[in-house]
């Protein structure tokens, strides 16, 4: 534990750093026409909402607001 926080809590709170940031909502609305990646907020939350080890590092549960049942989560591999 470091500040309250296990290992994989502080894994996905740094992989949810990464993509953090600021812009005023006429460049989000500029990014939305002409970037083709997806907005910050997108590509920090998505990809972990499918990822078990995340589930289990917070505790999220049915009815939390990141919340993604099994049978709608995305596995590659």
């Amino acid at each position: 534990m470091i500040d309250g926080f296990t290992g994989p809590q502080r894994f996905f709170i740094g992989f949810a750093q990464v993509w953090r940031g600021t812009s005023r909502d006429a460049e989000q609305r500029l990014r939305l026409r002409t970037d083709p990646h997806s907005p910050p907020i997108v590509r920090a939350t998505v990809p972990v909402s499918n990822i078990q080890a995340f589930y289990d590092a917070f505790g999220i549960k049915p009815g939390d607001a990141m919340y993604r049942d099994p049978q709608e989560r995305v596995e590659v591999w």
